[in-house]
Order: C-alpha cells, then sequence, then structure tokens
C-alpha cells in the first residue's frame, strides 16, 4: 500500500512540469499493471526458490497411557527424509523459474520503456507539425531541425495541413503517449497542446 502512494506521488511530481521522453518512460513504468504484476511474479518465484532450499519442520509425536496400573509413554521424532533428499532438484528448478521471471520482467521493462519513447517523440513530432501549421512564418530556417521536427510525424508538409488536420494528426499521436503512460490525456496537458490551442 505504502508502494503504490509513493508511486502516485512520484507521477504526480513528474506531471507538474513539462514531459520529457525520461519522465514518460519513468510514468509508464510505475503506472504499468502488467510490469506489476511481472514484479509480483518475480517476488514469488524468489520465496519459491527460498521455500525450495528449506525442509519441513520436525515432528514430535507423545503418547501417554495407562491401563490398570501400567503406565506407558512412547515418543516420536520424525524427519521429512524424502524433502531432504530432493532439496537440490526442487532448489534447481525453482532457481531455473526464477531466471525465467528476471528475464520476463526485464523484457517487459524494456518493451515499455520502448513503446513510450516511441510515442512520445511521435506526440512531440506531431505538437511540431501542428505549431508550424498554425504559425507558418516561425518556422524554422535550418533544414535538419525542420527534419528533425517531422521525424515519426504524418508525412504530409505543414503546409499542406490545416490547423483542424494537424489537431486530428496530434490527437491521434497523443492518444498511444497517454496509452503507454497509463493516464489519459496526461501526455495532451504536460506537451502543453491543449493550452496552446485556447
Amino acid at each position: 500500500m505504502e508502494d503504490a502512494a509513493r508511486a502516485r506521488d512520484d507521477v504526480q511530481r513528474l506531471l507538474a512540469k513539462e514531459l520529457s521522453v525520461g519522465d514518460a518512460v519513468q510514468i509508464a513504468l510505475l503506472n504499468n499493471p502488467g510490469l506489476q504484476a511481472a514484479y509480483a511474479e518475480l517476488g514469488i518465484a524468489e520465496a519459491d526458490l527460498v521455500q525450495a532450499g528449506r525442509i519441513g519442520n520436525p515432528r514430535f509425536a507423545y503418547l501417554h497411557t495407562s491401563q490398570g496400573g501400567e503406565r506407558k509413554l512412547e515418543w516420536a521424532l520424525t524427519f521429512p527424509i524424502l524433502e531432504l533428499i530432493t532439496i537440490p532438484l526442487r532448489t534447481k528448478i525453482e532457481d531455473r523459474r526464477f531466471a525465467l521471471a528476471k528475464v520476463d520482467a526485464g523484457r517487459r521493462v524494456l518493451e515499455i520503456a520502448a513503446e513510450t519513447r516511441r510515442t512520445w517523440y511521435q506526440a512531440v513530432a506531431a505538437q511540431a507539425v501542428q505549431a508550424m501549421a498554425l504559425h507558418p512564418d516561425e518556422r524554422p530556417g535550418d533544414a535538419s531541425t525542420f527534419r528533425e521536427a517531422l521525424r515519426g510525424a504524418p508525412s504530409a508538409a505543414p503546409a499542406t495541413l490545416t490547423p483542424e488536420q494537424t489537431w486530428h494528426v496530434l490527437l491521434a499521436r497523443l492518444t498511444p503517449l497517454d496509452r503507454a503512460i497509463g493516464l489519459a490525456f496526461a501526455a495532451a496537458l504536460v506537451l502543453g497542446v491543449l493550452a496552446s490551442l485556447s
């Protein structure tokens, strides 16, 4: 519960400023339920590995009977011998499961980070295209800067798009970013898109 509250606070702190690509990735990693499930599976696999190296508690039995004037005491101490013998095999199996859980969690982190970066750059490029269409006199003079702004943006040149078309393109680019970071309209608000349209 404390970790979830800390994650929410971190997300709010990151959303309070302009969204950078690193911030978007961090928010996506904090908000992704699939990744949280992978972390939980990792914890379970680690607990199973620890448990595989242990044996059950020995059992102690005590019996006291009396019949007539005769009293009888029986004591028994039993150990789980089969568990003791299979510790190396169980540990090896659980170690492999733990390694697979670590690889799966790492893979998910990389996939989420890559998808978030891709969608962030596309959203920023679409925002640049929209700004260029709305203010054609403020286009960058350097062709390489212009090409950088268009990378990942729609193939149509900004001069051929109307402001309404650029708005639709921008929304189409912001929606995957919102989905990647797990927050509706957060990307649009943090990138300042809605403020620039009012």
